[in-house]
C-alpha cells in the first residue's frame, strides 16, 4: 500500500487504470473536502514499487475518474469541496 501522507491522515484513492503490467496511474486526494489538501495522480512504471504524483500542483480537488489514451495523455474527472466537478487533461 502506498502512502503519500506526513500528517497522518489516510489518503482516498478513487480510480487506477493499468496501461501495462508495470505502468499504472491512481487517482484521489490526500483528504476529501479539504480545500488545500493535494490531488493525487500517482504513476508508476516500475510495478508499483515506486510512484510519482503527477499532478501538476492541483490542490483542492479528487481526482474520481482517469483514463489514458496512451502513458503520456489522459483525462481525469475531478471534484471539489464545493461539489464542483471539472474534466482535466494530462499531456506530457
Amino acid at each position: 500500500m502506498h502512502l503519500e501522507n506526513k500528517i497522518g491522515i489516510a489518503p482516498s484513492f478513487m480510480t487506477t487504470q493499468m496501461i501495462s503490467t508495470m505502468e499504472h496511474w491512481v487517482g484521489g486526494t490526500a483528504e476529501l473536502g479539504n480545500k488545500s489538501a493535494v490531488a493525487f495522480l500517482l504513476h508508476t512504471v516500475d510495478g508499483g514499487k515506486t510512484y510519482t504524483n503527477e499532478n501538476n500542483g492541483i490542490v483542492g480537488e479528487a481526482i474520481t475518474d482517469i483514463d489514458f489514451l496512451s502513458s503520456k495523455h489522459g483525462y481525469a474527472t475531478s471534484i471539489n469541496s464545493n461539489k464542483i466537478c471539472s474534466v482535466l487533461e494530462y499531456h506530457c
